[in-house]
């Protein structure tokens, strides 16, 4: 547990409070890692986008140890004596970081710009969205028929 504090902290702007009896990490009042522990075990939540689909291996071998939810939102459980795969960890809380701090924030990071599963900002040109009013044949019928007003 030690190891994921020191991970979060190292974040910019990171802070530790509490939330619903466990340690809560955020950065500009966006959580972004829970940590908690029982007698026999402890747990950590974080958001993931693009280690999704390594998650949901991990769930289908270990199911006890991994639990994928809503939103990408994945829970570790191990007990005491057992720690996560080398590195799952640093490269977890730093994706969940990415994924839901500001973005002024995610830029500052060493490893790059880019909150996980977006490109970086300037990375492709801003489309701009166009409404285009669809005009059915009968409606365009209906205006043609109309008189004009006197």
């Amino acid at each position: 547990m030690q190891k994921v504090r020191k991970i979060a902290l190292q974040l910019p702007e990171a802070e530790e409070g509490t939330s619903c009896n466990k340690s809560a990490f955020q950065a500009r009042k966006k959580s972004f890692c829970f940590m908690g522990q029982k007698d026999d075990s402890y747990n950590v939540m974080v958001k993931l986008v693009d280690s999704l689909p390594e998650a949901e291996k991990l769930k289908a071998d270990s199911p006890e140890r991994f639990k994928v939810g809503l939103r990408g939102w994945t829970t570790l459980i191990f007990p005491h004596s057992e720690s996560p795969p080398s590195g799952l960890l640093e490269k977890w809380v730093v994706e969940s970081y990415r994924a839901l701090a500001h973005k002024q924030l995610v830029a500052s990071l060493p490893q790059g710009t880019a909150p996980a599963g977006k490109p970086p900002k300037g990375a492709s040109a801003k489309k701009k969205t166009v409404r285009r009013k669809t005009v059915t044949k009968k409606s365009a019928t209906a205006k043609k028929k109309r008189s004009p007003k006197k």
